[in-house]
Order: C-alpha cells, then sequence, then structure tokens
C-alpha cells in the first residue's frame, strides 16, 4: 500500500468522483454526496464496490482492493486525465475496472470486465453495493443515522433499475433522486435482484469484508428502510478463455423521471461505449480551457491527494503544529472559515510568481472537479510605496477571475504577513493541509520530496501454538433468559451470552457515568467515551452505526511465545468460544476463555460524593489456567478524536509521551471549547513501549481486527504531532500456571498536565 492514499478526481461539471487507488472515494452532485465518505488517511474504505463471489469454490474478492481486502496475486491502479482503471487477479479471472463521469449526463460508469484465464467454465455473481448519504457532506457527518431517515428506495424492474430519494426537510430543499442498475451486454430477461437494507445485507457481526449479502439471496427489500443501500444482483457465466462485461451505472437528478430516462439510456452497452470513447475528449477540451498540460494536470491531482488526506509530507513542521495555541475562530478575523481545506501559500519573492501562477491553475481545476479549497496567499514582501509582489499577485487574481472569486469560501484569500501577529501566522499553519513556500522551488520539485519510511520494531516470530483446552464460562441462573441474555436473579445485572456465531439484533449498551464524565459501551465492547460535553468533546469516535458497531478502543492479549493475539472482548477480534457481558449500574463486566487464559474485563466510571473524576477505569483480571508457564504482552489501544469528528479534529491532535507520570498525552488546541484540556491513556503496570501513530499501529488499510502492531515485538515509540493520531500502551507479563494479575487501564482527561498527573497520582498510588 502507498504511505498515504492518491487520489483522482473527475467530474462533468457538476457530477463529481473521488477515487483511491485502493478502490475507496465519494460520488457528489452539486453540493450532495451520493456516497457516504469520510477522510481517513490510513483506511480510506468508503466507496462504491462490486462483489465477486463464485460459490463453487466459496470464494470471495472484489473489483478493486476495497471491500474485500485481503491477499492479491496481482494489483493496479492507473489514474489518467479522464478514467481510473483498477485490474487485479484472483484465482484464475482477471478482472479490469474503468471509471468514468460521462460527460454528457450526470451519471459515472464502472465498466467491469472479467477474463477467465483457467481452463474451465466460471460461475460468479456480481454484486454491487452504494452507501448512499444523498446530503451534504458536514450534514451526513453530523447525524448519519437522522439522515438516512429522509431516504426511501424503490425497485423499477421495468428498468433494471434500483431509486432512492430524499424526502425534503424544508421548503428549499433541492430534490435528489438517485439511480443504479448493471448493464450486461447480453441481458436477458433476468428478474430483479435487490437489497436496499443495509442491515440486511451487512448483517450483525459482519462487515463489508464478508457482508451476509453477498452469499444469500437477495431480500428485495425496499421502502422506507432505516438504514438505505443500492445494491444488485446479476449471475454470469464465463467459458474458458474468455470475458464478460459489465458497467455499474448510478445516476443523479432532480426528479424520478430524470433519473429513470438516463437508466433507460445507459441500458445499452453503446451508449456506455460512446461515453467512455468521448471522455477522453472531454478531458483534453478541459485542459485547453484551462491552459494546462497533462503533465501539471496530474500534479494538480496529486496536489488534491494531500488536501482530501491531510499527511506530513506537505503539512507544516510538526513543531510548528504543536506550537500552535489557538481555535478555528482565530481564521475568522481573516474571512477565512476553516470548513474547507486550506492550500497555503507563503511567497516574498516576485521571481518566485511562477509557483502562484500553477496554483491558481490548480486552484481553478480542483473547482471544475467539485474539490472546494481555500487558497490563503500570504506575502511577505516588506511593506513600502512601491509593492511589485502585491501588484503581481493582483493581476493574476485577475487573470484568472473566471474561475476565482475573492475572500469567498472557496476563493482566494491574500494577506500580508507583516499585518498579522506571530501566533495567527502560526494558526494558519497549522491549519491548512497543505503548505508551499515559493522560495523552496517549484510545484514538482516540493511535490517530488521523498516519504522517509518510519523505523519499526521487528516482527514476531511465529511459533506453533500449544493447544490446551480452556474452561467453559461459569454458568450463570437467568430466570427469564431470552436466548440472548437476561437479568440476574437480584436484579441487578443483565447478562448476555454470545455464543459462536450468535449476535444481539443491535447494540445492547450500557451508558456509565459521573456528571462531567462518561462512556458508552456496547455488548461486544465497542462504544465511546467522552468529558463535559458528549457531542462536542468525544475522546474516542463515535461511529452512530448500529450495524457494524466498530470499536474505538480495544485490548489485546498476545501469546509471545506463539504470536497469537486476542481481545477479552467480542469485538474487534471473535473467536470460537463463548463470551458473556454483564451490564450492571456503573459498570460493565466481559467474562471470555481462550488459549489456556482465563479472562475478566470490568468497566467503570468512578463516582463520589464530589460528583466523580474525569477518567474511565478498566481492570483487566488474567489468570493461566494451562499447565504451562506464559509469556503474555497486554495492549491498550485508542483512537483519540477529541472533538465531534475524527475527521475534522485529526490532524490537529497532538500526542507525548511523559516519562515522569507514564502516560501518553494528547491535546487538540484547535478545539474552540476545549483546547486547553489534556486527555491522557495510562495502564498499571506502566507501559514498556508506546505509539502515538495509529498508521503504524493498524497499518494502511488494516483494521483493528488485524492491526499491524500485533505482529511486532513492540510498539512504534512514535509520537508528536501530524501523526494519524492515538494512543498505544504495551506491558509484558510472565505468569506460572494457576498464577493470576491484574492490569489496570485509566482513559481520561484533566485540565491541564498537571491536573491530569494528580489524577493518575491519586489512582495509580
Amino acid at each position: 500500500h502507498t504511505t498515504t492514499p492518491k487520489t483522482q478526481l473527475l467530474s462533468n461539471g457538476s457530477y463529481c468522483l473521488m477515487l483511491t487507488n485502493a478502490g475507496g472515494g465519494y460520488s457528489r452532485w452539486g453540493d450532495y454526496e451520493i456516497t457516504r465518505w469520510r477522510s481517513d488517511r490510513t483506511r480510506d474504505p468508503w466507496g462504491t464496490f462490486c462483489y465477486i463471489y463464485e460459490a463453487d469454490s466459496n470464494r470471495l474478492w472484489s473489483n478493486t482492493y476495497h471491500p474485500a481486502g485481503g491477499k492479491v496475486e496481482a494489483y493496479s491502479a492507473d489514474f489518467a486525465l479522464d478514467r481510473a482503471v483498477f485490474r487485479r487477479d484472483d484465482n484464475g479471472i482477471r478482472t479490469e475496472t474503468e471509471i468514468i463521469v460521462a460527460p454528457e449526463d450526470d451519471v459515472e460508469i464502472r465498466r467491469i470486465t472479467l477474463f477467465n484465464r483457467s481452463g474451465r467454465t466460471r460461475n460468479v455473481d456480481l454484486t454491487s453495493y452504494v452507501e448512499i448519504s444523498m446530503a451534504p457532506h458536514n450534514a451526513d457527518r453530523q447525524h448519519p443515522a437522522f439522515n438516512k431517515l429522509f431516504i426511501q428506495t424503490e425497485a423499477a424492474p421495468e428498468h433494471k433499475a434500483l431509486l432512492a430519494y430524499r424526502r425534503p426537510r424544508g421548503e428549499n430543499d433541492r430534490p435528489v433522486y438517485v439511480a443504479h442498475r448493471l448493464t450486461l451486454e447480453r441481458d436477458g430477461d433476468e428478474a430483479l435482484r435487490f437489497e436496499t437494507d443495509r442491515r440486511t445485507f451487512i448483517g450483525r457481526g459482519r462487515t463489508l469484508a464478508n457482508p451476509m449479502g453477498v452469499f444469500r439471496e437477495p431480500g428485495n427489500s425496499h421502502g422506507f428502510v432505516l438504514d438505505p443501500i443500492l445494491s444488485l444482483r446479476r449471475s454470469v457465466t464465463i467459458g474458458p478463455g474468455r470475458r464478460v462485461e459489465v458497467s455499474l451505472v448510478l445516476a443523479a437528478g432532480e426528479t424520478r423521471e430524470q433519473v429513470l430516462r438516463l437508466m433507460a439510456k445507459y441500458s445499452d452497452i453503446h451508449t456506455i461505449d460512446r461515453a467512455m470513447d468521448i471522455a477522453w475528449a472531454s478531458a483534453q477540451l478541459e485542459l485547453r480551457l484551462l491552459r494546462i498540460q497533462p503533465d501539471e494536470a496530474r500534479r494538480f491531482q496529486q496536489l488534491a491527494s494531500h488536501l482530501l488526506f491531510p499527511n506530513p509530507l506537505l503539512r507544516s513542521t510538526a513543531e510548528c503544529i504543536d506550537k500552535n495555541c489557538k481555535g478555528q475562530s482565530g481564521l475568522w478575523p481573516y474571512g477565512i472559515s476553516g470548513d474547507a481545506p486550506i492550500a497555503l501559500i507563503i511567497i516574498s519573492q516576485t521571481r518566485d510568481i511562477s509557483l502562484l501562477r500553477q496554483i491558481f491553475q490548480a486552484h481553478a481545476y480542483w473547482r471544475m472537479h467539485g474539490l472546494t479549497v481555500d487558497l490563503v496567499i500570504v506575502n511577505e514582501e516588506a511593506s513600502g510605496y512601491e509593492q511589485p509582489l502585491r501588484e503581481r499577485i493582483e493581476n493574476l487574481i485577475r487573470a484568472h477571475s473566471m474561475n476565482t472569486q475573492v475572500d469567498r469560501p472557496g476563493g482566494v484569500y491574500v494577506r500580508n504577513a507583516d499585518l498579522i501577529p506571530d501566533e495567527d501566522l502560526t494558526l494558519l499553519r497549522a491549519a491548512a493541509a497543505v503548505v508551499l513556500v515559493a522560495a523552496r522551488g517549484t510545484l514538482p520539485k516540493q511535490l517530488g520530496v521523498p516519504v522517509e519510511a518510519p523505523e519499526l520494531p521487528e516482527p514476531i516470530a511465529r511459533k506453533r501454538a500449544h493447544r490446551e483446552p480452556s474452561a467453559s464460562l461459569p454458568f450463570m441462573d437467568l430466570p427469564y433468559f431470552n436466548s440472548l441474555g437476561g437479568f440476574t436473579p437480584d436484579g441487578r445485572e443483565y447478562a448476555i451470552y454470545l455464543g459462536p456465531g450468535i449476535h444481539t439484533p443491535a447494540p445492547w449498551i450500557n451508558v456509565i457515568a459521573n456528571p462531567a464524565f462518561g462512556t458508552l459501551i456496547s455488548e461486544t465492547g465497542a462504544g465511546f467515551t467522552w468529558y463535559g460535553n458528549s457531542q462536542r468533546n468525544r475522546l474516542t469516535a463515535w461511529s452512530n452505526d448500529p450495524v457494524i458497531d466498530p470499536p474505538s478502543e480495544a485490548l489485546y492479549i498476545r501469546d509471545e511465545e506463539t504470536g497469537v493475539y486476542w481481545t477479552p472482548t467480542s469485538s474487534p477480534i471473535r473467536e470460537e468460544t463463548a463470551y458473556r457481558a454483564r451490564h450492571g449500574a456503573g459498570y460493565t463486566v466481559f467474562e471470555h476463555n481462550s488459549h489456556g487464559i482465563e479472562q475478566e474485563l470490568t468497566v467503570f466510571v468512578p463516582v463520589d460524593e464530589n460528583g466523580g473524576e474525569p477518567i474511565k477505569l478498566q481492570r483487566l483480571l488474567l489468570r493461566n489456567d494451562s499447565s504451562v508457564h506464559r509469556t503474555l504482552s497486554v495492549t491498550y489501544y485508542v483512537e483519540w478524536t477529541l472533538g465531534e469528528h475524527r475527521e475534522s479534529s485529526q490532524m490537529h491532535v497532538t500526542t507525548s509521551w511523559d516519562d515522569e507520570i507514564q502516560a501518553l498525552l494528547a491535546r487538540n488546541r484547535y478545539h474552540p471549547d476545549y483546547g486547553d484540556l489534556v486527555a491522557f491513556a495510562a495502564m498499571s503496570p506502566p507501559a514498556k513501549s508506546y505509539s502515538g501513530d495509529r498508521t503504524s499501529f493498524l497499518g494502511r488499510n488494516r483494521s483493528m481486527g488485524e492491526p499491524a502492531a500485533m505482529k511486532r515485538t513492540g510498539l512504534s515509540r512514535r509520537a508528536g504531532a501530524g501523526f494519524d493520531p492515538c494512543a498505544a500502551l504495551q506491558v509484558h507479563l510472565d505468569r506460572a500456571p494457576g498464577e493470576a494479575q491484574e492490569v489496570f487501564f485509566l482513559l481520561g482527561q484533566g485540565a491541564d498536565r498537571a491536573d491530569t498527573a494528580a489524577v493518575l497520582d491519586r489512582f495509580l498510588a
């Protein structure tokens, strides 16, 4: 995988498409995102996908790396100016996917060609997956579950298509219709097979890597579904040495009739071929209109990757980010909202004006491709009667006036450095997704800075596991057991029993809180933690996803002799042996026995006569139930949010390791209300290894179910500004047969570093 996502922007002016080299991305129509998307430079699994399933061999893969993931025999992603092309080889079948935006209609086309390179006939099922949002990005990010309530789905069998309609919330809301179909070369009379209910398609306890809907016949549900998607199924047969072509078509419009006309139009394979042919001519016309060369357009696309997925390569230095003490409101006196990505250009000499000229062209190019960017130019020219650099900048603005607005959102902001206080200059540098200093050279030179690979610990040596049976969970008498759980006889706890393959129909949660601090935790161990305001100051991420219910914290236990690792909760790693979660008033207890180790995890938030402390405590009790000496490591992992959403806060969170208090600290000075607070993660016994870098812990495009760090001898010891922030702490334990040990984990937030130290001292003393 590349160190950060590489992207491609495609657009016809109104319908825009962004793709990453792993197959993620978004579809956008005007201000509305058609598909759900979040910016995440470590994992980019959002997008429109096509699953390929062969029942004869029980093998599942996808047309791009996402969403099935896993090992791929061969894979490539090629970005031309008019299209993206993905190729991969799996199980004797080569899959080639060409993706364009139709120049004449608000339609995206993904032409998927399957080549059978084996010597036998292959029968495969193709299943599309489109997770629809149909709302402005910020509105969907703010409350996705609420946004889903306004979307209605409909099957249109006569067009072999699915429709989705967003019911307007206000009189001025723009009508939005989306339609989707699969077009085959030889389209028979096969009945429409579809699913529009995300919960039914994915299934509880599963992810997009292995959704239930791929392995069974679609349920043909549509109408008022709580969690809408668009998914179609087609079965194809490919003879030896033959190929089959299927086009995934997605269209947007203001009326039902409009999108149905597009479905009828693009049901013809020749119309799709024509759109593919004229896409190249349209891209060439666009270059001539903007007066740019193909190589320049490729650099503008490359620069857009850094705006969409901010990363240390083109951001300010870690020292500058760490030095910033002001929040987003500090940008407002300069007319900059801070809501859109900021490209900051610092220029002091007229001889460097050529870089600025290219950036103006790039800004117009991004605008035509649906990417809104605030272009901020800081003029460091000394004040005086004559200001030649200022005049050159104003001339450039006038020359690009057709594509550029001044002092408007998504436009150009020119500010003089000598009129900006130092702390505001630091804020601008820290808030910008891309910082280019004109004196450092041309755009190709600054984009060509090599990426330094971090030094990571050695891989752990894996040995054959010594298997010993684990004790079954102790029997609990539940008088009103409902096959999943029930109250204990004293009524103080609700116990949930998760046997092999058993899941609750929705997350069954416990809210544990004192007046100022709290945590929400489900039967799988997933949830989130907050301080002060559960919306504005989330310490860890809240997904609001009742289907997948992804965790933002995890405890990993690893056998150091074999390298085998697992979790004491049923998420993110689910084992065959049973789990039990007991929700009580103010606490939750998890029980799980596996690998010859008895495990009990207790989670609670302390409460006292003064209300309580801003801290969550977890006690993990491990007992060696095997007949041999065991060496284990326990790793505590937290994905910091320190705000409302990780997408908006992750580039501003800085982490540090404090040797004196043996804790990993994090703060988000960009937060408008909680910027001075210091979050902490600690453990007892004290951690021997740590990391504040989520990318090095998880690995690119990996998940919490298989983090890369669990396959290394220790953690990276990387912390600071500019990383994708997390807290990971690790300690090693040695236990003889029958011996037990407690490990404590502490997560919270203090007023400052001294307050944090005092809180930890009280609980670790």
